[in-house]
C-alpha cells in the first residue's frame, strides 16, 4: 500500500449533525481497531471545540508540544479547507513544521468540498456553511498564525472557555442524534466512502503511510498592462455622445453596485461588482457609430437577485436615456444575457447603433459640466496614484506617514486598481527597496485594508496572507500597545537618554511579550500576533534586534510609538 490520501464519508448535506455524526464515526473507528494515539492536536485555533468534543468521546488526550515525545503518535486535527484561514498551502505548512518535531503525525481535517492529497485523512466531504458561531470565531481569530520555525499552540482561557461552551453545544446535537437514531425511518445523510476505508485507516496508522504534502508556489509575475483605448472615435460630437452615454450608465449603477467603467484595455481586471467595458466603432458611411457594451456582474454571495436587478436597471437607464434625449422615439439596445450562478458571475450583452440624429440630440441636451466633473474625478484617480508612488519614493518612518501609508491606500483603491494593477511591478520594486512589506504585513493582520487591496498586496508578494508574509519575513514593524501614563517613560527614548528591550513571559497559555527602557522603565507590551512570532522565534534560538521606528509626536495615543524588530 502507497501513502496516500483517505477520505472516510461524504454528504450531500451540511449541518452541525452531520458533523456530529462523522464525529462519532471517527470516535468509534479510533476505539474499535484499537489504534494506539497518544493524543489530538488542534492544528486551527478554529478546531478546537470538535478537538474538545472528539476527546470527550474517544478518551484519547488533547495535548500541546509541551507534553509529547518524539515518538507520540499524534492526530493533528485541522477544522475545514478552505476556512478563514486555514488553506491548502497553511496545511501543508502546519504538517512539515509539525513532523519535524513528531515524525508519526498523520494530519485530519474534518470537512471540505473536495478531497485533500495535502490530509493523510478528510473526514467528511461536503460543501459546508457555517461551522460555529460569530462570537467564537471572532476570538479564535486572533490567534490565528501561521506555521513557523519554534511554533507553538497558544490556548489562553477565553479561548478554551468558549471552545467548551461549542463542544456542550455540539454534545446537544448528538443526544438529538441518538434520539432520531431510534426511529425505523431515520435515513443518516452520512455515507462511507469506499468499502475498505476501516482497513486502509488502519494500515496508513500502523505502518506510518504518511501524506507528504507539497508547499505550493505563490510567487507571481507582476502584470504590466498596457493603456491602449478599447474605442477611438474621430468625430467630437461622436465621441462627447457616446461618453455621455457611458458615464450615464455607470452613474445609475453606482448606486447600488461598486462599478467601474472602463476606457482602456488596461483597465478591463477581474473585480467584484460591475465591470463595464465598451467597443465603439465608427461608421463614418452610415454617419453614425456602432457601440457594444459588455456588463460583467461579479456578485458571489446573492448572485441571482444582484443579476435580476442588474438587468432591470439597465433597461431601466437606456429607457431615461432615450426619453430624455430622443422623446422616446429612437430604437433601444439589443439586449443579451449569459449567467453562472455557480461562479456567481454573469454579463449583459448590449449593441446599440447611434446615428447622426441621435448624436445632435445628445450633444445639444448633454449637461457638460456633469460629464466634465465625471472625467476629472476619472483623471484624478490616476493622478493621485502617481502621487502615491512619489510619496513610496520619499517615504520615511515618520508618524503620520505610517498611518498615512493605509489610509492613502484605502482610498485610491477604488477607483485606481487598474493603474495600481498596471504598475504593479514598480510597486513591488519599491516596496521591496525602501523595505515596506513588514507594514503591508501589520495592516493587513489587523484588518485595515479593503478586502481587494490586500489580495493584491499579498498576490505580489507572493503570499496567501499577511500572517505568511510576517512569518516569511526577518523584520517587524508594529505599535506598542501603551497608555498615558507611560508617556514620560518614552520621552526618555525621544530625548536619547536610553534604549528598548523585549521582555517576553507565556502567562496562562498566551505569549506575552513587554516592552522596557533598558533601563527598566515599563512601556508598554507587543500586540497580537506579533508576540506569538517573536516567542516562536525565541523558541527556536534567534535573537532580537529592537529600535523605534518613529518617537516625536505632538498627540499621544495608545499606538502612537511603532517599533521595529529584526530577527537575527
Amino acid at each position: 500500500m502507497e501513502a496516500g490520501s483517505l477520505t472516510l464519508f461524504e454528504s450531500g448535506e451540511f449541518g452541525r449533525e452531520v458533523l456530529v455524526e462523522a464525529l462519532e464515526e471517527f470516535a468509534s473507528l479510533l476505539k474499535g481497531l484499537k489504534v494506539n494515539v497518544d493524543a489530538l492536536y488542534p492544528a486551527d485555533p478554529f478546531v478546537l471545540p470538535f478537538a474538545v468534543y472528539l476527546s470527550d468521546r474517544s478518551s484519547i488526550p488533547l495535548k500541546s508540544e509541551l507534553f509529547l515525545r518524539e515518538e507520540s503518535r499524534v492526530l493533528l486535527l485541522f477544522s475545514a479547507v478552505p476556512f478563514e484561514g486555514v488553506t491548502a498551502g497553511y496545511l501543508a505548512e502546519k504538517v512539515q513544521s509539525f513532523r519535524q518535531l513528531f515524525p508519526r503525525s498523520p494530519s485530519v481535517v474534518l470537512v471540505s468540498p473536495a478531497d485533500l492529497p495535502q490530509a493523510d485523512f478528510l473526514l467528511l466531504r461536503s460543501r459546508f456553511t457555517g461551522l460555529l458561531r460569530k462570537g467564537f470565531l471572532e476570538v479564535a481569530g486572533n490567534y490565528f498564525f501561521w506555521p513557523v520555525e519554534g511554533d507553538f499552540l497558544e490556548l489562553p482561557p477565553e479561548l478554551l472557555s468558549l471552545a467548551r461552551e461549542e463542544a456542550k453545544e455540539l454534545h446537544r446535537y448528538r443526544r438529538v442524534l441518538e434520539s432520531l437514531k431510534r426511529y425505523e425511518d431515520f435515513k443518516s445523510p452520512l455515507k462511507p466512502v469506499g468499502a475498505d476505508a476501516e482497513l486502509t485507516f488502519w494500515e496508513k496508522l500502523e505502518k506510518g503511510l504518511l501524506v507528504n504534502p507539497e508547499l505550493p508556489c505563490l510567487e507571481p509575475q507582476p502584470i504590466n498592462l498596457k493603456f491602449e483605448p478599447l474605442f477611438q472615435v474621430e468625430d467630437k460630437k461622436l465621441s462627447s455622445a457616446v461618453t455621455a452615454l457611458l458615464e450615464f450608465l455607470a452613474q445609475t449603477l453606482e448606486r447600488h453596485f461598486s462599478t467601474y467603467l472602463a476606457y482602456t484595455a488596461g483597465e478591463v481586471v477581474d473585480r467584484e461588482g460591475v465591470l463595464i467595458v465598451p467597443r465603439a466603432l465608427e461608421r463614418k458611411e452610415l454617419r453614425g457609430v456602432e457601440l457594444n457594451l459588455e456588463i460583467v456582474l461579479r456578485e458571489p454571495k446573492s448572485f441571482k437577485a444582484s443579476f435580476k436587478k442588474l438587468l432591470s436597471l439597465v433597461e431601466r437607464a437606456f429607457g431615461e436615456f432615450r426619453r430624455a434625449k430622443f422623446k422616446g422615439v429612437s430604437l433601444g439596445p439589443v439586449v443579451d444575457a449569459t449567467a453562472d450562478e455557480r461562479l456567481g458571475k454573469g454579463v449583459l450583452y448590449l449593441s446599440w447603433f447611434i446615428d447622426y440624429r441621435m448624436v445632435e440630440d445628445i450633444y445639444s441636451k448633454v449637461n457638460r459640466s456633469w460629464l466634465v466633473s465625471r472625467l476629472l474625478a476619472r483623471k484624478e484617480a490616476k493622478k493621485g496614484v502617481l502621487a502615491f508612488f512619489r510619496f513610496l519614493k520619499e517615504f520615511s518612518f515618520e508618524p503620520g506617514e505610517l498611518e498615512e501609508f493605509a489610509s492613502r491606500l484605502n482610498g485610491l483603491w477604488g477607483r485606481g486598481e487598474p493603474f495600481f494593477r498596471a504598475k504593479s511591478a514598480e510597486l513591488k520594486e519599491l516596496l521591496t527597496e525602501k523595505e515596506l512589506w513588514p507594514l503591508v504585513a501589520y495592516y493587513a493582520v489587523k484588518g485595515k485594508l479593503v478586502k481587494g487591496l490586500k489580495e493584491f498586496l499579498l498576490s505580489l508578494a507572493g503570499v496567501e496572507s499577511g500572517h505568511q508574509l510576517i512569518a516569511k519575513s526577518d523584520k517587524l514593524y508594529f505599535p506598542v500597545e501603551s497608555l498615558r501614563l507611560y508617556r514620560s517613560n518614552w520621552e526618555r527614548l525621544e530625548n536619547g537618554g536610553a534604549g528598548v528591550v523585549l521582555k517576553g513571559e507565556l502567562l496562562t497559555g498566551e505569549s506575552i511579550y513587554r516592552v522596557f527602557t533598558d533601563d527598566g522603565h515599563y512601556l508598554g507590551r507587543v500586540p497580537q500576533p506579533f508576540s506569538h512570532y517573536l516567542a516562536a522565534a525565541e523558541r527556536a534560538g534567534r535573537r532580537f534586534s529592537v529600535r523605534p521606528l518613529s518617537l516625536r509626536h505632538s498627540v499621544f495615543t495608545e499606538t502612537s510609538y511603532w517599533l521595529q524588530v529584526q530577527l537575527l
